[in-house]
């Protein structure tokens, strides 16, 4: 079946699809670096209730990181799409945080609306992460 609808795709589908799975990568080893560069940014997410908060957030960078190159590769593709998915459900309280409270970020606006469109971001990043688990061959 994957034969024939692999058939079916065009030339533009395909490299669509490459762009996605590269273009997300990518997004996860930026978004990941970020936890070494400016850890203060992501202190201020972190829920009080949590311990060792700077260890979190350097744990999940190196997670981030890792998730990213693993899902350029394919034979880690879709282990590392889980991954992806266990960690965004992870740092879904720090978002949801971060809107409780209504947190002014640095290098964002203070609106609580757009903090609040974090929290459905997860969910939709979870979903993509959830395609590309589901079929890791497709890309």
């Amino acid at each position: 079946m994957d034969a024939i609808i692999d058939k079916m795709e065009t030339h533009q589908e395909k490299l669509l699809k490459k762009i996605a799975l590269y273009g997300t990568g990518i997004f996860f080893v930026v978004a990941g670096g970020r936890h070494f560069l400016m850890p203060e940014f992501y202190m201020q997410m972190m829920p009080n209730y949590l311990p060792i908060p700077l260890m979190l957030i350097y744990i999940s960078g190196v997670f981030e990181i890792l998730g990213g190159i693993g899902l350029m590769i394919p034979f880690s593709r879709a282990f590392s799409a889980w991954g992806l998915m266990a960690l965004l459900f992870a740092v879904l309280p720090a978002n949801i945080y971060l809107y409780t409270h209504n947190i002014e970020l640095p290098d964002s606006s203070s609106n609580s609306w757009l903090l609040m469109l974090r929290i459905p971001l997860q969910f939709l990043l979870i979903a993509w992460m959830y395609m590309f688990a589901k079929n890791p061959k497709a890309y």
